[in-house]
């Protein structure tokens, strides 16, 4: 089911938060960009400056990925990854800022790979919801969702606490492994479903979750670590993975642009002259475009129907039905 609107928060609020979002982007980017070029110029070391720009530069990027969500808000598209995304990030951009500023705290490495974490897993987590508007392959949302996020949370409790065991970061390379080939998988099955693209989807498929329970093999088994037919196995596996990928895509834009070319069920040819390029050519009615100049147009015809008998009377060698045969 479609995600209901943010109850308490009207469109206009949202859109001007969203403005106000970019424009402190923009200006924390170009304030950033300009103190930079002047701190390289006059070779100013001094501290505060730098503080300065990195602040700055925080603040940029924070806003623009704000700024994209509340974009999602307001088009209710997966409300609940986007307020969680606004909470994490939030939180995020406050340890940023306090590492930065705050002296006596030495969060810096912790900050910084914190916010790769959550912004990774961000990433791979945003191809989840597109499946729940697709209505196709919906049962691989959770595991998707449910994966990065313990994907996030081990890493960022390695991150923060160095006491952990070993094994955390085989468990944790573990999860990035699964999330990202759950996320792959939800990228595929995104595609619409045609004869064109079925069977590489599922073969891209098979060879990804192949590809990702062998690197998991590899890295919780300790007698196959260094062995030579794990990596020949492995690299050929990779391979196989990304070349089924790259041949996927490209049939499923062939696909996608064979149904953008090609002419709705019940429209009629006309010969027509483009009104920019004044080129002449046969073209369909209904949505369509200019084989010279790419010009998208509509073309719409309303047609004469047989009071009688309801046939489109067009085309027609005399002027009688050849339906009913009623005269017209």
């Amino acid at each position: 089911m479609p995600d209901a609107p943010p109850a308490g928060a009207p469109a206009s609020l949202i859109r001007t938060f969203r403005r106000l979002l970019l424009v402190a982007m923009i200006t924390a980017a170009a304030t950033a960009g300009a103190f930079a070029v002047v701190l390289f110029l006059t070779g100013w070391q001094d501290d505060v400056a730098w503080r300065i720009t990195g602040s700055l530069v925080c603040l940029a990027i924070f806003c623009g990925v704000a700024a994209v969500l509340v974009t999602w808000i307001d088009r209710h598209f997966a409300l609940w990854l986007a307020y969680a995304g606004l909470a994490l990030f939030s939180i995020d951009f406050a340890l940023v800022m306090s590492s930065i500023w705050i002296e006596s705290l030495s969060w810096e490495e912790e900050a910084f790979f914190t916010t790769l974490v959550l912004g990774g897993a961000f990433l791979l987590a945003c191809t989840a919801p597109v499946l729940q508007r697709t209505g196709r392959w919906r049962w691989l949302i959770i595991p998707t969702l449910l994966a990065c996020a313990v994907a996030a949370m081990v890493t960022i409790l390695e991150i923060w606490d160095q006491s952990l065991t070993p094994r955390m970061d085989e468990w944790a390379g573990c999860a990035w492994v699964v999330a990202l080939v759950l996320s792959l998988s939800c990228v595929v099955a995104a595609v619409r479903p045609s004869r064109r693209v079925d069977a590489a989807r599922y073969i891209t498929m098979a060879l990804g979750w192949a590809t990702g329970a062998l690197v998991c093999f590899s890295i919780l088994s300790f007698p196959m670590h260094g062995a030579e037919w794990v990596g020949r196995l492995l690299g050929a596996l990779g391979t196989a993975t990304g070349a089924s990928l790259v041949i996927f895509l490209c049939l499923a834009v062939l696909d996608a642009w064979a149904r953008r070319t090609a002419p709705p069920p019940g429209a009629i040819e006309l010969e027509l002259r483009c009104p920019r390029c004044m080129a002449m050519q046969r073209i369909h009615t209904g949505p369509a475009a200019c084989a010279s100049c790419g010009l998208k147009f509509t073309i719409k015809i309303d047609l004469t129907q047989c009071l009688k008998c309801g046939y489109a009377l067009i085309g027609l060698p005399d002027r009688k039905c050849p339906e009913c045969g009623t005269a017209f």
